[in-house]
Parts: structure tokens; sequence; C-alpha cells
């Protein structure tokens, strides 16, 4: 699942203790962002299966 990977990867941004504060908002806010894709997609993916079900069952 991509969601996972990428929340492993979050404390290693961390880890390096970078010079550039907003380097790690921006890799930060990356993350959520493809959170929130994914989630998106993981929606609409489920809705679409459930509308090919309800059509082959009428």
């Amino acid at each position: 699942m991509i969601i996972l990977t990428n929340f492993i990867n979050i404390p290693q941004f961390f880890a390096y203790d970078l010079g550039d504060r907003n380097l790690l908002y921006i890799a930060f806010a990356c993350l959520c962002l493809q959170l929130i894709v994914d989630i998106c997609y993981l929606a609409c993916s489920f809705f679409v299966n459930l509308n090919k079900l309800i059509d082959k069952y009428k």
C-alpha cells in the first residue's frame, strides 16, 4: 500500500536534521497530500466497483 510506505518514511525525514525547516514542511505536506489522494482514489474505486455490482444484479 502506498499510504503505509509513506508514513513509515516520515520518521526518517525527522531524523535528518535538515538546516532548512521549510524542506521538512514541504516533505510533510507532500506526504499528507499523497494520503488524501490515496484515500480519494480508494473511495472512487470502491464506488465504481459497487456500481458495477449493482448493475450486475439489477
